[in-house]
């Protein structure tokens, strides 16, 4: 009977020690709606399991955060361990709230109660800890256009460190929003200091109307040190805050009934450039000259910015690049830039009248309609080289310049003239007999032509494949490539290629592939074959010639015939 009852007693101290092998506390019974408390489940037990259930405490709490941590200590030689779970609790209601039991393996920890206090209001003159504040270019009251920029200002002000927040972006319907920049910095409000966080985006209003932004709101958490928070507490904890700011409405106008038949352009401000690159040594038939026209505007991204056409030119050929297009902040507003490049290809000989052009754009600054103008240029064209055509005047030689030896080397220079004169007659003298013991020599069979090197085969080859598959720019990359490493170009530009070849088949042939290649034409309809055909026809014809050259010189004259 006695050993029952002391087995019975052991069993009650054993259900007891389990039971209390978790200690389960709060950093804080009492706190203000909006702030954090840290729930503290801790054991000495390395085996106990400390994971709990978030649905047990999804009712009443949110949870933002949870970490573990483990001590371990030595007092008077003994060793204890300490493990320990750290949970951090948002309420979501206020008055008396408990944290309830929690289930951990085979332990049930006690429950909790707190106290949880209405956020108190801001005394009268008490600045707020966090507002927002929100301004627009134009403001509200002034003329905005459809496709205009509006530089819409929003700034969040804080007076203490901010542990945790979010800020909503600008939204309104039928507009595009873009965010430029982000700036932090100090500023001062109502005799207080305050840290502010200011982002300042471009907006475009896509149609005309009533233009109306949704409330932009903040929503995080303040650090409190006033309420008892500890400086090793959760990095999430602090005070919750949650600010509004206001609401923005715009009347957009649509394009004044006066502007011109164009591209709608509203700009703050816009500026047009050219530059005209002339080949060095005139300009002459069938050579390019490049024409580059710089639009840049204020208030404008470079999607708006309008594409160039070129009026009918007799007598040229225009081969259009695709435009270079970008934007880039200037402060608070965009600055959209596009470059075009005009490749101009005369084809008879005079006078080549680039033409003026005009773009047309509003100024929503003075609110007037305004042009931007491209000055004409007129560019002489002189005859292809190696023709002459009447009617054309003649481009005057550059004088050489004479360098003047001074008196005191007049006599070096005689020397100078009869020593390389004797050394000349002594080289003919050489040649001659060398030429005269080859001709006593038998004749060898002409040998094949010379190969080209493997690289120039293998380019050879891929340009083949290009012609043969319709791809003009792996085409002219080929063709590049095979022209530099045969000497025929220095620089492997097709335009270089074509003024230096006076092939009436090839020349043109060139001028239609670069064509397809600057003018962003579909390869379909480029003829890699007749390319391929006129291409190998130059270059049988080229080679040719240059064995007919290496021959002659190989078969001089006798100086002395029949010696």
């Amino acid at each position: 009977m006695v050993k029952k009852a002391f087995v019975g007693i052991l069993l009650i101290l054993a259900s007891t020690a389990v039971y209390a092998a978790v200690d389960v506390r709060v950093d804080r019974h009492q706190l203000v709606f909006g702030e954090t408390v840290t729930l503290i489940l801790e054991t000495s037990d390395s085996g106990q399991e400390l994971d709990i259930d978030p649905e047990a405490l999804s009712q009443d709490f949110e949870i933002l955060d949870q970490r573990t941590e483990s001590q371990v200590s030595i007092v008077n030689g003994e060793q204890t361990a300490s493990i320990r779970l750290l949970v951090s609790l948002e309420p979501k209601r206020t008055g008396e709230i408990e944290i309830p039991s929690l289930r951990l393996g085979q332990v049930t920890t006690d429950p909790v109660r707190l106290q949880v206090l209405p956020a108190p209001p801001a005394a009268d003159g008490q600045p707020e800890p966090v507002f927002i504040e929100i301004s627009a270019q134009p403001d509200a009251d002034g003329k905005i256009y459809v496709h205009s920029q509006i530089s819409l200002s929003i700034k969040l002000f804080y007076d203490r460190p901010l542990t945790e927040g979010r800020m909503s972006e600008p939204q309104a319907e039928h507009a595009s929003v873009q965010l430029i920049n982000e700036t932090p910095y100090s500023a001062e409000r109502n005799g207080a200091r305050y840290r502010v966080l200011e982002r300042r985006y471009a907006v475009y209003p896509e149609r005309s109307g009533t233009l109306t932004f949704e409330p932009v709101r903040f929503s995080g958490r303040i650090s409190d040190r006033q309420r008892g928070s500890s400086f090793w507490s959760n990095s999430r904890s602090g005070r919750r805050v949650d600010v509004t700011g206001d609401a923005l409405t715009f009347e957009v106008i649509p394009k004044p009934d006066s502007y011109p038949d164009s591209d709608w352009l509203p700009a703050r401000k816009l500026d047009a450039q050219q530059t005209i690159n002339i080949p060095q040594g005139g300009l002459h038939v069938g050579e390019p000259v490049t024409r580059t026209v710089k639009l840049e505007a204020e208030g404008v991204n470079d999607s708006m910015l309008p594409d160039i056409t070129w009026p009918e030119t007799d007598g040229v050929r225009i081969y259009p690049e695709p435009p270079a297009r970008v934007t880039r902040a200037k402060g608070a507003w965009h600055s959209g830039r596009v470059e075009h490049r005009f490749a101009v290809v005369p084809s008879i000989p005079g006078e080549l009248s680039l033409p003026e052009l005009r773009i047309p754009w509003w100024n929503t600054v003075t609110d007037t309609l305004e042009y931007a103008v491209i000055p004409a240029e007129t560019v002489t064209v002189l005859p292809a080289a190696g023709t002459a055509v009447t009617g054309v005047p003649p481009v005057p030689a550059q004088p050489e310049i004479a360098r003047a030896e001074p008196a005191a080397n007049a006599g070096a220079g005689r020397f100078n003239l009869w020593a390389v004169t004797t050394g000349l007659f002594a080289l003919l003298w050489l040649t001659t007999l060398a030429l005269l013991l080859r001709r006593r020599q038998p004749a060898l069979p002409p040998g094949p032509p010379r190969p080209e090197a493997a690289g120039t085969a293998t380019l050879l080859k891929q340009l083949r494949a290009a012609c043969e598959t319709g791809r003009p720019a792996d085409a002219a990359r080929a063709l590049r490539a095979w022209a530099i490493s045969t000497g025929q170009s220095r620089t492997g530009q097709l335009d270089e290629l074509a003024r230096d070849s006076t092939d009436s088949e090839f020349r043109p042939a060139v001028l239609e592939l670069s064509r397809h290649c600057y003018a962003g034409q579909t390869p379909s309809s480029w003829d890699g074959e007749s390319f391929w055909g006129a291409f190998e026809r130059w270059r049988r014809q080229r080679n040719t010639k240059r064995r007919d050259n290496e021959n002659r010189r190989d078969s001089l004259p006798a100086l002395y015939p029949g010696s």
